[in-house]
This record gives C-alpha cells, structure tokens and sequence, in this order.
C-alpha cells in the first residue's frame, strides 16, 4: 500500500492510499488522522481531485466537528477522569429497574463493560449490556440510552417502527440520538476504573 499526503485547496492535508482490495474511492475523517482518501489500483491522487472538490463543503463540515472532538478529547485526557465503576453500576442498574417498571418493560440480564465504540446493546435474548461511561452522561442521556436498549426488547431493529415507539417514552428519539454525538469522545477514550 502507497501512502501519499497532499496539501488539498480548501481543504488541507489528505492522506491518500492505495491498496489491492480497494475498489472505489473511499473517504475517511477520523480523529488525530485527519483526512484519509483510499484509492484503488491505478488511480492516482490526482485523479481524485475531482471527487474530493466535490465533497468539499462536507468535509469542512466533519472536520469542524472533528477539531471539537479532538479538543474534547484532550480536554478529558488532561482532566485524568476516572469510572467510579461500584457507584456506576449501582446507579445504572437502580435506573434501568426504574424505567422497565414504570413502562411494563422486561429484559433478562444486565452486565456493564468499558466499551470504546458502543452505549449500549440489546441481545436477542433481551440480555442488556450497558458502558460504563454512560455514568458520566447528564441525566437524561442516560435515560435516553436506557430506554433505547428497553426498547429493543420489543423492536430488534432500528426501524420506523422502533423510533415512534421510543418517540413516545423520550419525546422526539431522533433528536436525542444526533445529541449524543457531542458525547461521542467519552467512547473513544481510554478512562481507567476505580473498581
């Protein structure tokens, strides 16, 4: 695999790599790597000028968003944050308790992890895994993480079906979702425990 960067007008540094099982171009922004343009065989950078003019605006866009997570990132780092992991468990567990009886939910199992990619997820078996550091997430975050998973007892997809189900317990499912994003950078993070 060659690696080439070019300083792109409008844009900035790219990253551009080619490689065997690369079919298309494809585009990549990803936190402290910046922009990464993979090639197939036999396109050069040159030739995907023209695809990443064309994307422009919305590659202004993510690295915007990107710079914040960045900056957040190195925030946390600095701040040595840590999982009160006992404190944690104990208030996802009374808090997921809560919300299933109050709206007539039921789930098999719960168990906690320290995940650097997923809030949550929900087995076939209605067995509930949560991270940790949805602890660090204001109140209703975490609610909303909750009874994302509690739904998904009864509705195993993300179908339209799920999202006006959850409509009903969060208010608009949606919305909540794309404010998650900002806390997207507490999952990249290594945060050590306090067991």
């Amino acid at each position: 695999m060659e690696n080439k960067v070019i300083d792109v007008e409008g844009i900035g540094p790219v990253e551009f790599r080619t490689g065997f099982f690369t079919w298309r171009i494809n585009l990549s922004i990803k936190p402290f790597k910046g922009i990464i343009v993979s090639l197939p065989e036999g396109v050069t950078p040159e030739q995907a000028l023209p695809f990443l003019q064309e994307k422009s605006k919305l590659i202004r866009k993510h690295l915007a968003h990107i710079k914040e997570v960045e900056r957040k990132q190195l925030e946390a780092r600095s701040q040595k944050i840590t999982l009160d992991v006992p404190r944690i468990k104990a208030l996802l567990t009374t808090r997921l308790r809560e919300l299933a009886q109050r709206h007539g939910f039921s789930y098999n199992r719960l168990t906690f992890r320290n995940q650097l990619t997923r809030w949550g997820s929900c087995s076939a078996k209605d067995n509930i895994s949560l991270n940790l550091k949805i602890g660090l997430l204001p109140p209703i975050m975490i609610d909303y993480i909750l009874l994302h998973e509690l739904m998904h007892t009864r509705h195993k997809n993300h179908s339209p079906a799920f999202w006006n189900a959850l409509d009903e317990y969060v208010g608009d499912a949606r919305k909540l979702r794309k404010e998650m994003y900002q806390f997207d950078y507490l999952l990249r993070l290594f945060i050590p425990s306090k067991s």
